[in-house]
């Protein structure tokens, strides 16, 4: 008996999006991001500034802090010390690039699809 082959909507797709997925793991966005994560994962004061204000961002938010401005004031100041770190900085910058570079990757899609690609991916708010 013959196998009779039907034709899906998705045929040929997994593959182009299998494509797209392999292409931006290899740009110099992506990368760049891996490296830097890397070096920040390396760094030990990085991870101690870390360590540091996810320790207080808990504490933070188990008690209660949000009305408390002294407990406030604590927050700010780790993340100020944890953002002021090289490395952290270095990542932060390197995932905004990449970020970057996906909304131009989603606007090229948008623009051949037809429609706000990004808005159709975004998450639903609950709302309407």
């Amino acid at each position: 008996m013959p196998v009779i082959e039907t034709k899906t909507p998705l045929d040929g797709f997994n593959e182009k999006m299998e494509s797209l997925a392999k292409a931006i793991s290899e740009s110099p966005e992506f990368i760049a991001v891996e490296e830097a994560k890397k070096k920040m994962r390396e760094n030990e004061e990085a991870q101690k500034l870390i360590r540091e204000f996810e320790d207080k961002q808990r504490g933070f938010q188990m008690f209660g802090g949000f009305g408390d401005p002294q407990a406030q004031t604590e927050l700010k100041l780790c993340q100020r010390r944890m953002l002021a770190n090289p490395e952290i900085q270095n990542y932060f910058k390197k995932q905004e690039d990449l970020t970057e570079f996906l909304r131009e990757i989603s606007k090229v899609i948008s623009e051949n699809a037809g429609f706000d690609f990004s808005q159709a991916c975004a998450p639903a708010t609950g709302c309407c």
